[in-house]
């Protein structure tokens, strides 16, 4: 997956989608820390993915939602190193 900035992107729109449409996945960034705040992905990798994996004693009884900003990723979530 290549990082692009919002800057390239915004100045390279047509070129971006044009490579999306093809099968590259791009990861975009923004702010002094240059952090991930979307993924460019092409529609046809997204149709076969396996659904989210449910979460200890919430499977199949419900749901939760975090508010914004939740800053931690999913390793540090689930404790994996």
């Amino acid at each position: 997956m290549t990082t692009i900035t919002t800057e390239f992107f915004r100045n390279n729109l047509r070129e971006v989608l044009r490579q999306v449409r093809e099968g590259r996945s791009f990861s975009l960034v923004a702010g002094e820390n240059n952090e991930v705040i979307a993924r460019l992905l092409p529609a046809s990798s997204t149709k076969n993915a396996p659904a989210p994996r449910p979460i200890g004693l919430l499977a199949g009884v419900g749901s939760f939602t975090l508010s914004e900003p939740f800053k931690i990723n999913e390793n540090e979530f689930t404790a994996q190193e």
